[in-house]
């Protein structure tokens, strides 16, 4: 059930596609990407002043943005702690562009790849 946050901030569960699973047991590791995915990434372009892209995701209710060229291919993101980090506490100004603030060095993984293999690349990556 959603109910709204005094804050403007709405909660509820979040997008499941229909038919993705709820565990990642089993042969859920061998499905590709594609299709554990529940809808289309929010994304948008470098220049991108900081306040849309926040208001981007209150909207749709997620907590990164892709930042991506204009032919689509991801260039970096921008997360709720990239946010607390680089312009909350030091008081950058929103209307500043996300390239400025956004995470690079990202690890993709293309559709077509098992679940399995995101999950090892994932874990990879952590410090």
């Amino acid at each position: 059930m959603q109910h709204d946050d005094p804050r403007g901030w709405e909660s509820g569960p979040a997008p499941i596609a229909q038919d993705a699973p709820l565990s990642l047991d089993g042969h859920e590791f061998d499905r590709p990407l594609a299709e554990l995915s529940a809808r289309e990434p929010v994304c948008c372009e470098p220049g991108t002043p900081l306040r849309e892209a926040l208001e981007m995701m209150r909207r749709e209710r997620v907590g990164s943005v892709i930042v991506v060229d204009a032919l689509k291919r991801p260039l970096g993101i921008i997360t709720l702690g990239d946010v607390l980090a680089r312009v909350a506490l030091p008081q950058l100004a929103l209307d500043t562009p996300v390239a400025k603030v956004m995470s690079v060095n990202l690890c993709t993984a293309p559709a077509h790849a098992p679940a399995s293999h995101a999950s090892a690349t994932s874990a990879r990556s952590l410090p």
